[in-house]
C-alpha cells in the first residue's frame, strides 16, 4: 500500500481527509516510511529552527505566527490556543494559508498561499500545543501540515526541508506515543 495523502504538490491538489477508508497497519505502514523517507537530515534543535525560519518571514501571516511563536515559550498553552487556534481552522478547511488575512478573516485571494514558512511555523506552534496538551486537534493538524511540507519539499529552500524534517520527526514520535498506549510496538508496523 502507497500513503496516499502526499501528491506533487497538496497546496494544488487539494487533499480530502474526509470519509477515509480504514486500513488498519497496513495504512500505519505505508504512513510511517512515507516519513522516513523523507528525513534525510540532521536534527535541528529549537533554537536551530527559530534562527533558521526568521530569514523567511515575508508577509502578514508569517510575521503573526513567528510571533505566535516567540510568545508560547512563555505563556501557558491555554492562552495562546485561542490566537492559533483561527489559523489551523483556516488550514483545515481550505488546506492552505495565505500570505494575508482581512480583518474579517476573509483570505486576500490574490496575496498567494506559497510561502512554506506560514506552514512550518504553523506546524511548530501545533507541535507545542499538542506536546503540552496532548489535544488531537492540534496533531491532526501537524499530519496535514506535514503531507502538505512533504508535497512541496522540492520547492523549499534547503534550510526550510531541514525545518520540515524536524516537524516529520517530532510527529513519528507523537505517533508512537500512541501506537504504544494502544500497544502497538512501531517495530510490529
Amino acid at each position: 500500500m502507497q500513503y496516499k495523502y502526499v501528491t506533487d504538490n497538496n497546496l494544488e491538489n487539494i487533499q480530502t481527509y474526509m470519509y477515509s477508508e480504514y486500513f488498519g497497519l497496513d495504512f500505519l505502514k505505508a504512513y510511517w516510511q512515507s516519513r522516513l523517507e523523507n528525513i534525510t537530515s540532521k536534527e535541528l534543535s529549537r533554537c536551530d529552527m527559530e534562527n533558521k525560519i526568521e530569514n523567511y518571514i515575508q508577509s502578514d501571516v508569517s510575521a503573526k505566527l513567528f510571533d505566535l511563536w516567540e510568545k508560547i515559550k512563555n505563556v501557558d498553552i491555554g492562552d495562546i490556543k485561542d490566537h492559533v487556534d483561527p489559523y489551523v481552522k483556516k488550514f483545515e478547511v481550505k488546506k492552505r494559508l495565505y500570505r494575508k488575512y482581512e480583518t474579517d478573516g476573509r483570505a486576500v485571494l490574490e496575496s498567494g498561499y506559497d510561502e512554506y514558512a506560514s506552514y512550518i511555523l504553523l506546524g511548530m506552534i501545533v507541535s507545542e500545543l499538542y506536546r503540552g496538551s496532548d489535544n488531537l486537534k492540534y496533531l491532526n493538524c501537524m499530519l496535514k501540515i506535514t503531507d502538505t511540507l512533504i508535497s512541496v519539499r522540492k520547492a523549499m529552500d534547503g534550510e526550510l526541508v531541514q525545518i520540515a524534517e524536524k516537524l516529520m520527526t517530532d510527529e513519528l514520535e507523537y505517533i508512537d506515543c500512541l501506537l504504544r498506549k494502544n500497544s502497538i510496538d512501531v517495530e510490529d508496523i
